[in-house]
């Protein structure tokens, strides 16, 4: 039954399908998903409080299940504590990407939000200095795709079987096989094909305005504003265009980089992660 709070949360990672898979869930008949994706009550609002936090809900008849989709709560210790706390049966779901993709992925997002002039070789330069911190709340783009760290902290706040983790390229090739996997985790029947599953609903893209992303954001738009408007309007501020291909001697470092990473990661799985070699 709905308790008003979710009983499942998306953690994450940031560029790694999670809007696509909260689509996904929100067309199913018995998951209620925040009207607004990206609640960030756990690691950035939890001043506001539990009230405001379920205001941010509103199942309808039917729905038995609510859901948080908020990529970057799994790199939050403290947003991870906040989360136990208040929502100690919850079950925790994290989609994770090849990590050089994931980071590329994440430069370009980014640089359309902030206008960053650097380079994505100078972005990832910059992080690998010493006392490198980030600039901002979210991890930089070598962080936020090094998985094994966030997804340890998940389990000191739940158990293992709490835990559900997919991967984006499973996604891809198998998407309704991934998906009512991810159904049978939660509870909710399988059976149940909504009709995005398999569509990338959040495309590369680059504002038209930052000034009215921003607007937007503060103001929280997506609620605020009648008839879907919010969203119409979000999109239509989102243009879509296609990113040049990482350079050659970049990825080939950055897979040096990560590969110890990787190798970590898929003895934790318990799966092969060998694709992510040749991605």
């Amino acid at each position: 039954m709905t308790t008003g709070l979710p009983g499942f949360v998306i953690v994450g990672a940031p560029r790694c399908a999670t809007t696509s898979v909260a689509m996904y869930l929100s067309e199913h008949p018995e998951v209620s998903i925040a009207p607004q994706k990206e609640v960030h009550f756990f690691d950035l609002r939890h001043d506001r409080g539990v009230d405001w936090y379920q205001a941010q809900f509103d199942p309808r008849p039917g729905e038995r299940l609510i859901g948080d989709a908020s990529p970057n709560y799994m790199y939050s210790e403290d947003g991870m504590r906040r989360m136990a706390d208040l929502l100690p049966n919850a079950k925790i779901v994290v989609l994770l990407r090849e990590p050089v993709a994931r980071a590329y992925s994440g430069y370009w997002f980014r640089s359309a939000l902030m206008r960053d002039p650097r380079t994505f070789e100078e972005t990832i330069a910059d992080e690998q200095r010493p006392g490198y911190v980030s600039k901002d709340w979210r991890p930089g783009l070598l962080a936020g795709s090094t998985y094994l760290p966030a997804l340890e902290r998940i389990c000191r706040f739940y158990p293992r079987e709490a835990l559900h983790v997919m991967l984006v390229e499973d996604l891809r090739l198998r998407a309704e096989e991934e998906f009512a996997s991810l159904c049978r985790f939660l509870g909710i029947d399988d059976a149940v094909r909504p009709p995005s599953v398999g569509r990338q609903v959040n495309r590369p893209a680059r504002l038209r305005s930052l000034g009215l992303y921003r607007v937007m954001v503060k103001t929280r738009a997506w609620r605020r504003l009648p008839f879907r408007l919010g969203f119409k309007l979000d999109e239509w501020n989102h243009e879509e265009f296609s990113y040049p291909p990482i350079e050659p001697s970049t990825e080939a470092r950055l897979r040096e980089y990560f590969a110890p990473h990787n190798s970590a990661l898929a003895r934790w799985l318990g799966r092969d992660l060998s694709e992510w070699e040749a991605a």
